[in-house]
């Protein structure tokens, strides 16, 4: 937390409506917060840790397999097409199993 909040006080907009970062292309936002994911990684002995994409794919991961249904991962991702989102879908097994018994036969 203290790096996001640290990164929060060196941007100007960190959230925006939506968007938890708001980072720039010219690089240097990336590159600053994948710097400290880096080392965060490193002190957690996390190896190969290295991308901030990392983190919006986790995110997607649980989501799934906490059972939220694909088109609200996908609005929460902002994919404009559900087939981005379907790489997902073989994380939910168990959820496919539990939608079929809630039918009442």
């Amino acid at each position: 937390m203290k790096v996001l909040n640290d990164f929060k006080s060196n941007q100007t907009k960190i959230i925006k409506k939506d968007k938890v970062f708001q980072l720039k292309n010219n690089g240097h936002s990336h590159n600053l917060l994948r710097r400290e994911l880096i080392k965060i990684a490193k002190v957690a002995e996390i190896d190969d840790f290295t991308q901030v994409h990392s983190l919006r794919h986790t995110f997607a991961s649980h989501l799934i397999m906490n059972g939220i249904d694909l088109t609200t991962v996908k609005t929460l991702l902002g994919h404009s097409d559900i087939q981005t989102t379907m790489i997902y879908a073989h994380l939910a097994p168990a959820h496919l199993v539990e939608s079929v018994n809630k039918l009442q036969y």
